[in-house]
C-alpha cells in the first residue's frame, strides 16, 4: 500500500493535507508543528478511534487528545494505491461518534470498495492488527522499545520453531556467572580493583608526561611572547619614528606657507604703491558712500511722489469723451429734446386759412350766391380735417417725445437735461484736475532724474574705489598672515623631535592599538612565567617516575590475566547463550538474523551479536566487548538503533508492504550512525514507502545530498 496523500480536521490541523510520494518522504518540521498529530491521524483513518479508551492519569484518550482545537467535528480523508487500485478512505464524526463514519471508493470512478470495512480497514491494507503494526512498521522516537504482545506473539509464532529449557545449562550459566561476578561485578571485583590502580598508577604517569608537555608548551609561548613582545617594541619605535617624520613634514609645510605668505606680501605691497594712500582712499570712499546716499535719497523721493492718479472714471453715456466733448453731447441732447417738446401751432389759424381759400374758389365758380349756401358744408369739412390732422400730429409728436426721453435714459441714466449737463461739467472739471496733476508729475520726474544723472556723473568720476580699497585689505591680510606662519613655523620647529634610524618591521597596527597590544603581551608574559614557577614546583612533588613506571608494568600484567579469565567466562556466557537460544528460542532466527544485520549496517559494524529474549528484550555485543550485554547498558542513542533493527526485522517480516512510519526516531543518532540508517530507509524504500517526520535538518541533508 502507497499513501498518496492525507487531509486531517484533527487536533491542531485545520484542514490540512499532507501530500506523499511512493519510496522515502522525508519531512522536517519543528517541534509542535504537528509531526505526531499526522502519525495519530494516520493511525485514526486505518483502525479508528477506539471510544472505549478512558483518562488515565498522564494520559489522554485519543477522541479527546486529538479534538480539533477549532471545535469542529473530527474527519480526515486518505488517497491510497492498494493492489493496482487508486482508493479514497474517509472517516467522518457522526454524532458523538469521532471518525464513526466510514466509507471507501475508488478516486476516479467514485464506485464503493466494498472489502474495505470501518473495522477491518487497516487489517485488510497492511495485513496486520493495530497493536502489531504499532510494534512492527510504526516507529516513534522514545517509544523504540518493543513490548510484549498476544498478537505479535501469534504473528511471531508462525515462522519459529520452539524448545525447552535446559536445567544443566542454567546450572551452568549460574556458576559462570558467579565466577564471572567475582573476576568484576559492576565496578566491584579483582579485574575493576586492578584496573583502578592501573589508572591511578598510568594518572600519575600522565601527569609526569602532561607536566613535561605543559612545561615544554610553557617555554615555548614564552619564547614566542617573547618574540612578539620585541616586535611590537620594534613597532613602537618604527611608530615613534613615523611620527617624527611626520612632525618634520608638518615644519618643511609650515616654512613653505610662510614663504608663500612673504612671496605675496611683496607682491601686494608693489600694488598697492601705485595707489592713492589709505587715509585719502577712505576720505574718497566716505564722499562716494554719501553720494550713493544722495542718489538713493532722489530714488526714494521720486518713488514717495505723488502717486498716478486713477483714471476718471466717465460717466454714463460719456465713454471715451474729453471733457469738452462730454459737455458738447450733453448740450445736443438738451436741444434734440427742446425741440420735441415745442408748442405746435393753433388749429384755428389754419383753419381760418383753409375756409378763406374754400370760399376764394366758390366764389370764383359759382358765384356769392351758391358759395353762401356752401359755406357751412365747406367749413364743416374743413374742421373735420383740421381737427384729424391736429389729432395725428399731436399722437406722433408724443411718440417721438417718448422715444427721445427713453433714449436719453437709456444712455444718460436720465431725462433731464439740465442733470445731463451738470454730469458733463463736472465729468470735464475732473478730466481738467487729473490733467494738471499729471503735468506736475510728469515736471516732478524730470526735475528728479535730472538730479539723479547730477550725482551719478559725480560719482562716476570718482572711480573704482572699492577695488583699491580690496587690495589695501588684502595688503593688511597678507601682513597678519605672514605673522601668523612665522609662529606655526617658530613653533612646530621647536617641538619636532630627532628623526630616529628606521629598523625592520612588518606590523600594520595603529599607535593605539600597539600600545593595548604591548600591554596585554606584558601581561601574558608575566602571567605565563608565574605558571611555569608553579608548574616546577608540581613537577617537584610528584613520586618518581622509574618507580611509577615498574609499578605500572606489574599491574599491567595483573590486569591482562584478569581480562583474559574475563573474556574466556564470558565466551563460555555467550557459547551457553547461543545453545540456550537455539534450544529456547520461540521466534523466528531469521528475525534475530535480519536484525543483527540491520544493526550491523546501522553501526558499521560494530554489533556481531543480537538476542532477543521472548519478553522481546535485547543484548548485544560489540567486537571489542568481552559479553553480551542487556540493551540498558547501552546509551540512549545504541539503544534506540537496536530497537529500530528489531522493528525493522519485525516489520519486513510482518508488514512488508505496510507503509513504514518513523517519528523523530533517528533525533539521537549521530552523525555516522545516521547516514547509515537513512541509507538502509532509502534502500527500504525501494521495496515500500518510508515516512520519516524529523525535528531536525540532518535527515533532509542527507536526502538531498543522496539525491
Amino acid at each position: 500500500m502507497i499513501i498518496r496523500s492525507m487531509t486531517a480536521t484533527f487536533g491542531k490541523l485545520e484542514g490540512q493535507t499532507l501530500t506523499l510520494t511512493p519510496g522515502l518522504n522525508v519531512i522536517t518540521a519543528p517541534n509542535e508543528w504537528g509531526k505526531s498529530t499526522w502519525c495519530a491521524f494516520l493511525l485514526a483513518m486505518l483502525y479508528g478511534i477506539d471510544t472505549r479508551q478512558r483518562s488515565r492519569q498522564g494520559q489522554l484518550p485519543d477522541k479527546e487528545r486529538y479534538r480539533p482545537w477549532s471545535g469542529k467535528p473530527m474527519s480526515g480523508s486518505m488517497d491510497i494505491l492498494w493492489q493496482g487500485r487508486a482508493i479514497t478512505i474517509q472517516r467522518l464524526s457522526r454524532g458523538r461518534t469521532p471518525m464513526g463514519q466510514f466509507s471507501a471508493f475508488e478516486t476516479d470512478t467514485g464506485l464503493p470498495v466494498e472489502a474495505l470495512t470501518a473495522d477491518n480497514c487497516g487489517q485488510r491494507l497492511l495485513g496486520v492488527e493495530r497493536s502489531v503494526y504499532l510494534r512492527g512498521g510504526f516507529l516513534r522516537g522514545g517509544d523504540l522499545p518493543v513490548s510484549r504482545d498476544e498478537a505479535l506473539n501469534q504473528r511471531l509464532n508462525q515462522l519459529v520453531t520452539t524448545g525447552d529449557d535446559s536445567p544443566a545449562i542454567t546450572g551452568l550459566e549460574n556458576r559462570l556467572r558467579e565466577l564471572k561476578n567475582k573476576c568484576q561485578y559492576n565496578k566491584s571485583g579483582a579485574l575493576p580493583q586492578a584496573r583502578q590502580a592501573l589508572a591511578q598508577c598510568r594518572s600519575q604517569l600522565q601527569n609526569h608526561e602532561s607536566l613535561a608537555v605543559r612545561r615544554q608548551a610553557q617555554a615555548d609561548r614564552a619564547e614566542a611572547l617573547e618574540g612578539q613582545l620585541a616586535a611590537l617594541q620594534r613597532h613602537s619605535r618604527a611608530l615613534a619614528r613615523q611620527e617624527a617624520l611626520e612632525k618634520a613634514a608638518k615644519v618643511e609645510a609650515a616654512k613653505a606657507r610662510l614663504d608663500a605668505a612673504n612671496q605675496r606680501l611683496d607682491t601686494l605691497t608693489a600694488q598697492c604703491q601705485a595707489l592713492p594712500p589709505e587715509d585719502e582712499l577712505n576720505q574718497q570712499r566716505q564722499a562716494y558712500r554719501r553720494l550713493q546716499a544722495e542718489i538713493q535719497a532722489v530714488e526714494l523721493e521720486a518713488a514717495m511722489a505723488l502717486p498716478e492718479q486713477e483714471p476718471v472714471e466717465a460717466p454714463l453715456g460719456f465713454a471715451g469723451c474729453s471733457g469738452e466733448a462730454a459737455q458738447t453731447l450733453a448740450a445736443q441732447a438738451g436741444q434734440a429734446l427742446a425741440r420735441q417738446i415745442e408748442k405746435p401751432r393753433p388749429l384755428w389759424i389754419a383753419g381760418a386759412a383753409a375756409l378763406a381759400v374754400a370760399l376764394i374758389l366758390a366764389l370764383v365758380l359759382t358765384g356769392w350766391a351758391k358759395a353762401a349756401s356752401l359755406l357751412p358744408l365747406v367749413a364743416g369739412l374743413a374742421l373735420c380735417c383740421l381737427d384729424w390732422k391736429a389729432r395725428r400730429q399731436a399722437a406722433q409728436a408724443a411718440a417721438a417725445l417718448e422715444n427721445t426721453r427713453r433714449e436719453l435714459r437709456t444712455r444718460f441714466g436720465t431725462e433731464n437735461p439740465e442733470e445731463i449737463a451738470r454730469t458733463a461739467a463736472d465729468y470735464a472739471r475732473a478730466m481738467a484736475q487729473q490733467q494738471a496733476k499729471h503735468d506736475a508729475r510728469r515736471q516732478a520726474a524730470l526735475a528728479m532724474a535730472q538730479r539723479r544723472n547730477q550725482l551719478q556723473a559725480q560719482l562716476d568720476r570718482l572711480g573704482n574705489l572699492e577695488d583699491m580699497a580690496r587690495q589695501w585689505t588684502e595688503l593688511a591680510d597678507a601682513r597678519r598672515t605672514v605673522l601668523t606662519c612665522q609662529r606655526q613655523y617658530e613653533d612646530l620647529a621647536a617641538l619636532a623631535p630627532q628623526v630616529p634610524e628606521p629598523e625592520a618591521d612588518e606590523l600594520t597596527l595603529t599607535p593605539e592599538e600597539t600600545r593595548l597590544q604591548l600591554r596585554k603581551t606584558q601581561e601574558q608574559l608575566d602571567f605565563l612565567r608565574g605558571d611555569m614557577a608553579r608548574e616546577a614546583g608540581q613537577a617537584a612533588a610528584l613520586p618518581d617516575r622509574q618507580a611509577l613506571e615498574a609499578q605500572g608494568e606489574a599491574l599491567e600484567a595483573r590486569v591482562a590475566e584478569l581480562e583474559q579469565w574475563q573474556a574466556a567466562l564470558d565466551a563460555a556466557l555467550s557459547t551457553l547463550a547461543q545453545a540456550k537460544g537455539e534450544l529456547q528460542s520461540r521466534f523466528a532466527p531469521q528475525i534475530t538474523g535480519q536484525a543483527r544485520q540491520l544493526l550491523a549496517e546501522i553501526t558499521g559494524g560494530r554489533y556481531t551479536q543480537l538476542l532477543l529474549d521472548p519478553d522481546f528484550a535485547l543484548a548485544a555485543k560489540a567486537e571489542d566487548e568481552a559479553g553480551i550485554m542487556p540493551v540498558a547498558w547501552r546509551s540512549d542513542g545504541t539503544a534506540d538503533q537496536m530497537y529500530l533493527a528489531l522493528r525493522l526485522a519485525v516489520s519486513q517480516a510482518l508488514t512488508p508492504q505496510a507503509p513504514l512510519v518513523l517519528d523523530d526516531a533517528l533525533t539521537r543518532f549521530d552523525g555516522q550512525r545516521l547516514s547509515r540508517a537513512m541509507a538502509l530507509l532509502a534502500k527500504t524504500a525501494e521495496v515500500r514507502q518510508v515516512i520519516l517526520f524529523s525535528c531536525q535538518d540532518r535527515e533532509a541533508q542527507w536526502q538531498a545530498e543522496a539525491t
